[in-house]
């Protein structure tokens, strides 16, 4: 990594630190996951800046970039032509196109259609009905996780807090943390069944439930 991308990395950490001070000042509370973030934003942050070289690097501005090219050979003038004869016409006869040929495109469910909800039904029924999905080339939120907390963002951690647990950060992290010890996705989907109600429509909700199966491919 060069010097301009390490200290784009740098600004880039700063920022997430900002928004959990933000966080914390609107909240009012100080968490210890908040904690566990900072920490790790700050090492990250150190390791980054002990890696710069010392001494000055080169930006080259877009105008240096054009005054480096050559400038652009002057187009010759068109010379006029001589009147050619007119020529006799032909009667082409029409070529009559092939007809196309359908072919039929195999249906490929999408991320959003994961079989999490099933058409009718509430959200727990058709939770309870699904298995882990085991193709890992069909999509990258087929990819397996270890740990459900390493896997989701900062940004998706506020989001989660406060559209499907009520703004409740500790009521969040024992949630994932209940999760992350679970041994199957039959005992995660039992646990969620029987202490949630969300909506089977919500784009988080669906978010949120494929993280957590993720959690348990194999």
């Amino acid at each position: 990594m060069d010097s301009i991308e390490t200290i784009l990395s740098v600004r880039e950490d700063l920022a997430e630190i900002e928004k959990i001070f933000v966080w914390m000042e609107k909240s009012k509370e100080i968490h210890q996951i908040d904690i566990d973030v900072l920490l790790n934003k700050t090492r990250h942050l150190y390791n980054q800046l002990i890696s710069l070289p010392v001494g000055q690097f080169e930006i080259q501005t877009v105008a240096e970039a054009e005054a480096v090219l050559p400038a652009p050979e002057p187009k010759p003038e068109p010379q006029p032509q001589p009147p050619q004869p007119p020529q006799p016409q032909q009667i082409m006869e029409p070529v009559r196109e092939p007809e196309p040929l359908e072919i039929p495109v195999p249906v490929r469910e999408t991320v959003s259609e994961m079989n999490l909800f099933q058409r009718d039904g509430s959200l727990n029924d058709a939770l309870g009905k699904q298995k882990p999905v085991h193709d890992v080339a069909s999509s990258i939120t087929d990819i397996p996780i270890a740990d459900i907390w390493s896997a989701v963002t900062i940004n998706e951690r506020f989001l989660f807090i406060r559209e499907l647990f009520g703004n409740d950060p500790e009521g969040f992290k024992n949630t994932v943390t209940l999760l992350n010890s679970l041994g199957s996705w039959e005992a995660a989907k039992k646990f969620m069944t029987d202490r949630f109600e969300w909506d089977k429509n919500n784009p988080v909700a669906v978010d949120f439930l494929n993280v957590v199966r993720r959690r348990f491919l194999k």
